[in-house]
Formats: structure tokens, sequence, C-alpha cells
């Protein structure tokens, strides 16, 4: 794996989730979420039964308390979301009342991100959080559905079944080993000898390698992702618009796709996915093609594969 959102949703259930297909959120640890004004009061229902893995109740008190630390917190992620709250209230036990600056008709989705891109749906225990206090981030504890066992650092963190859950039967495995793996090379090579039953996020170079071996299962979501460059608008030579489209047009991604992706580079003629509510499709640039370009503008690209796993065993994880 590369980074921790993988392990932060395998500790964390979200309070809210986005609805497959787009459409906004919907409940996911909560019950429900409703405004009462148009936008700027949101009311927040949770769930009545649902324990952190150490035996905390997940109640209005526990919402109101992760919502405070990313508010007092600048570096968070998600205080950019938090600070548009000017007000929060335990309505009763299991009812979470905010008040905002301003309507806001997505206040929903920002308890649906992942850890890296801000949300405030990752509700950790407030007695884990008095316990370790700074400490939590080595310590941590939610209401997902594994537990941290061990962790030794650069090297595996082990989660075990969370007895807790709030989901009747599951999760099916009992237990998960997460490994640091950051070099490409490595990671493949894991895979092929075994020594890893699946890879997370994986980069193009192992994966366009996965889907050709018979032996590896690949799963594919195109997604809104991909590669991408970004001009400087206010220095030379890119504040001149005809540098800017000369080096669009110099980019030839039917050759890029065959010498560095295998010929499995996917095609866009949007910055967001033909599924996405928000996809138009762009004009092509004169004397360009559509199936030329990746996802985001005419310089873009993404590859095919997403993730992989061997498929010749069953998964090590499950014990």
């Amino acid at each position: 794996m590369q980074n921790g959102n993988a392990v932060a949703m395998a500790v964390y259930d979200l309070l809210m989730r986005l609805k497959p297909g787009g459409g906004g959120a919907e409940p996911y640890l909560a019950e429900s979420m409703e405004t009462t004004d148009d936008g700027r009061t949101w009311v927040m229902g949770l769930r009545d039964g649902v324990l952190f893995s150490d035996g905390t109740p997940l109640d209005a008190n526990a919402v109101i308390i992760n919502t405070q630390r990313h508010i007092d917190a600048p570096a968070s992620p998600a205080a950019v979301y938090a600070k548009q709250i000017t007000s929060m209230r335990a309505l009763d036990p299991l009812t979470v009342e905010f008040v905002l600056a301003a309507p806001l008709g997505d206040f929903p989705v920002v308890f649906t991100g992942s850890i890296f891109a801000g949300t405030l749906g990752m509700i950790i225990s407030p007695a884990a959080l008095q316990q370790y206090g700074d400490q939590i981030g080595s310590n941590p504890v939610g209401a997902g559905p594994f537990e941290l066992e061990s962790w030794q650092r650069d090297n595996r963190m082990v989660l075990t079944r969370n007895e807790n859950y709030w989901q009747p039967g599951l999760p099916r495995l009992d237990a998960l080993e997460f490994r640091p793996l950051s070099d490409t090379e490595t990671r493949y090579a894991s895979m092929v000898s075994g020594d890893v039953d699946m890879i997370y996020g994986g980069y193009n170079t192992e994966l366009v390698r996965a889907y050709t071996n018979p032996d590896f299962t690949t799963y594919y979501g195109p997604g809104s992702g991909g590669f991408f460059f970004t001009f400087n608008f206010a220095r030379a030579p890119f504040d001149d618009r005809r540098m800017r489209e000369a080096a669009v047009r110099a980019i030839d991604l039917r050759a890029l796709a065959a010498s560095q992706y295998g010929n499995q580079l996917v095609g866009s003629d949007s910055l967001f996915a033909t599924d996405s509510p928000y996809h138009t499709q762009a004009r092509p640039t004169r004397g360009r093609s559509t199936t030329r370009s990746g996802p985001g503008s005419w310089c873009r690209s993404t590859s095919r594969t997403a993730a992989a796993r061997a498929s010749r065993s069953p998964p090590a994880a499950a014990r």
C-alpha cells in the first residue's frame, strides 16, 4: 500500500458516504441528515447502539468533540469544512444540530471524504482521545470493522476484527495485515512470490503487468482522476496562450500510451468521468481527437487498472 486511507477506512467508518453513481451523500454510521432551513441548519441523527471498538458509545457528544478538534486545528485537512460551523449542540444523546455561517446544500458531503483529503466523518472514541491525547495517531480507536492489534512502523500493521461492530455478520475476515511497500518493483515482486495478497492503489507500471498476468485479478475504476500538467499563467512562457496550446499539441498521448502504459491508457473528453453528474464534454482542440486525451484536459491520462490481487491462493488475512 502507498497511503493510510485504506487503514483509516478499516478502523473508522464514515458518518455519511457518497451515493453509488453520484447524487450526493447518504447516511452510513449516521441514520439521518436533514436541513431545517434550506441549508444553514443541519440535524444529524445517529444510529442507536453503535459502539467504538473500545466499547464507548458513538453518540452526539462524540460527534461534537471530534468536529471541534478540526475547528481548533488549522492544519487539519478538514478545518476548512469545520470552520463553516458557527455552533453545534446535542438535541438529545443521538441527535446533533449544526448551524453554519451561510447555507450550504452539500454540507453532508463533508462527512464522506478520505482522511487525507479531509473529512468530518471519521469519528474517534472520546475515551481514546482522553487517554492518548497527542498520541492518538499512534493508537487509533474507531467504530469501523477492525481495530488495531499491533503496529511496527515502516514494517507492518495488524488489525483484528472489531467484535463491537455495528453491522451484524461483518467483517468477514478475522484480521488484516498492511505493509508499507513504497517501491514499485518490490510491490510487484511481492505479488509474484505470493508474499502479499493484494496491492491497494498501485501504480501503472506494476498494474499494466498485472493486467496481462493470468495469475492476477485486477480491479479497475476509471473515476475522475488522472495524470496532468499544470500551467502557471502568471509567468513566461505559459502566460502566453499560444505557448500553452503549443505544449498541448506537442503531446502525443497515443505514443505515450504505447511507450509508458502498455497501450492501456483510457481516453477522456472531460474533467469528470461520464457517470459523474459534473461531466461536461469538452470541445476538441482543432486537429486533436477527443480519444487522445485523458481526464481533466487534453494533457491528462489515466491507466486502466487501479488495484490487483493474486488469484491463486486465499487471502492470508482470513485466519
